[in-house]
């Protein structure tokens, strides 16, 4: 730490939220270089979003910055089910719910401790002013506090935590409030994001926090109308956003090259939430779609992921995402008769699955080859169950809100799960579902197999002419199989050894995939029965 001497004024560098975004983080890097300013601290959320996860871990840890733990690096480290984001559509739902299992997949266990070590908080002192370095609030690492929170509200907070300052991130917009209370001056700064700026401007930001009299402050920072002095001390705050400008587009082409969601993508051109750019590309293909997709390859990838409605009709094989959805259920939870056919019932299901760069077909289909001559002799079938029994605890004890691994495994638990198996009960009597029953076997709510039968049974519904069946499919798919199922996809495909249960996970991630592109971009209303064993 570097303390301010008399007559000299102390620059701290504050940056957080790179979101696996390391061109960003490097040359924001360069920029502090540049501007002579050497004191540095993150504020959390090095993952996340972004394409280069390891790369910026392995960055900051070799930096040796301190750092304040964001709520994606604890999500990771404690092998929670999402990182307790919140979205504000369902697409930045489904989202969110890819590029939390791309970068659960790409972390080894050395980077996941490196953020389960981080510290929670960071205190600093400058000349008698306490300085807390945090992620969200002190309260909460989730919490958002923005420029809009009331200064009562800023200044409790503050008090709360016994600090004179409080410095934070987490919503991707840099800001500087000053509160004036009775007996001293209180401040809260937000540092912005580097990665993934929210504000509209798509430059990397980072904020520089300047300590020293009132004369050398102004000198300093002249435009921050919050200046003022910092507790009861005589020390001034001032602060300066530094935004830099870094080519957004490899950083672009490279998530869309590892598999995350153009949709995604896009949002680091303008700066927006995802929301916003999805109105942005809504307005853009309702004018000019073919163009736009033949000079911008980002939004022909758009185009691919697309469920290809027309406003009339629409693509989806709605049998085949039935057959899918069931075999893939029997995956998991039948007997061994049964997965024999479900496997080859599943291969032909997902014919009219879309190619997706986040999926290695060729893996798939060797996958398929082993698992099929595994289940056809008596030691593959013993050794599938023997899998199934490791990987989920038993063959009536799994449940996702529980274990996703057995016990002595990585776990990845809900947060709430008392909440949403009440949830997942309402939820089967709204659709008129109950779980089947398969070797006397009754599943959980939050079961697996449960949950895919539910989406099952959503679209046979649908294909019978039922409405409000696609809308609730496409309601739970988001608001429940899209938070956990893809990273369970990822997870059971990493640690599998049998070839059954390994070629399960990346089927199943193949077509999660595929039904979020679809649910992502179709109308409901839209997906009606284009089938071709349902329809009349």
């Amino acid at each position: 730490m570097t303390e301010r001497g008399s007559g000299s004024v102390r620059r701290i560098a504050l940056y957080s939220d790179v979101h696996g975004n390391l061109a960003a983080l490097e040359s924001v890097l360069e920029d502090m270089e540049a501007r002579g300013v050497s004191e540095r601290y993150c504020l959390g959320d090095l993952v996340g979003y972004g394409p280069r996860p390891v790369e910026v871990v392995e960055r900051i840890r070799d930096l040796g910055d301190p750092v304040a733990q964001g709520n994606y690096d604890r999500a990771i480290s404690e092998h929670d089910a999402s990182p307790g984001s919140r979205y504000e559509s369902a697409r930045e739902t489904l989202d969110g719910a890819e590029s939390y299992a791309y970068t659960v997949s790409s972390l080894c266990s050395e980077h996941v401790d490196f953020l389960g070590r981080l510290a929670a908080e960071v205190v600093l002192d400058a000349d008698g002013v306490r300085i807390l370095l945090c992620h969200g609030s002190p309260r909460r690492m989730i919490e958002v506090v923005d420029a809009d929170t009331p200064p009562a509200s800023l200044a409790a907070h503050i008090q709360e935590a016994g600090v004179d300052v409080v410095c934070c991130g987490h919503v991707h917009v840099p800001f500087h409030r000053s509160m004036p209370t009775e007996s001293s001056v209180l401040h809260w700064v937000n540092a912005g994001s580097v990665g993934r700026p929210r504000d509209g401007d798509p430059r990397a930001a980072w904020v520089e926090l300047v300590l020293g009299t009132h004369e050398e402050v102004l000198a300093a920072a002249p435009m921050d109308i919050a200046c003022r002095r910092a507790g009861c001390t005589d020390v001034w705050i001032s602060t300066i956003t530094h935004r830099v400008a870094y080519d957004v587009e490899p950083v672009i082409h490279d998530m869309i090259a590892v598999g995350l969601p153009p949709t995604l993508a896009a949002g680091l051109r303008s700066g927006l939430e995802e929301h916003a750019w999805e109105a942005l590309m809504a307005e853009r293909a309702a004018h000019d779609a073919e163009e736009t997709a033949s000079q911008d390859p980002v939004r022909a990838e758009y185009l691919l992921q697309t469920c290809g409605h027309d406003g009339e009709s629409c693509t989806c094989a709605i049998d085949d995402r039935i057959a899918s959805y069931e075999s893939l259920a029997r995956l998991f939870r039948d007997d061994v008769s049964g997965v024999v056919v479900a496997i080859r019932h599943l291969r032909t299901a997902m014919r009219s699955c879309r190619v997706s760069r986040n999926v290695d077909e060729q893996a798939i289909r060797e996958a398929f080859g082993d698992a099929d001559r595994a289940v056809r002799t008596g030691e593959g079938r013993r050794a599938f169950l023997e899998e199934r029994r490791r990987l989920f605890g038993g063959e009536s004890r799994f449940d996702p809100f529980s274990n996703v691994l057995s016990p002595d495994e990585s776990t990845y638990v809900s947060a709430d799960p008392d909440t949403c198996v009440v949830v997942l009960g309402l939820t089967y009597r709204e659709g008129r579902f109950t779980s089947p029953v398969i070797g006397g076997i009754e599943r959980g709510m939050g079961d697996i197999a449960t949950e895919l039968s539910y989406m099952g049974h959503c679209l046979r519904m649908a294909a019978a002419g039922d409405p409000a069946a696609a809308v609730r499919a496409r309601r739970f798919f988001i608001e429940h199989l899209s938070t956990w199922a893809v990273l369970f996809a990822v997870v059971v495909a990493r640690e599998a050894r049998d070839p059954v249960m390994r070629y399960a996970g990346l089927a199943l991630d193949k077509f999660l995939t595929c039904e979020a592109a679809t649910f992502r971009h179709s109308v409901p209303s839209h997906c009606g029965a284009r089938s071709r064993g349902l329809r009349d």
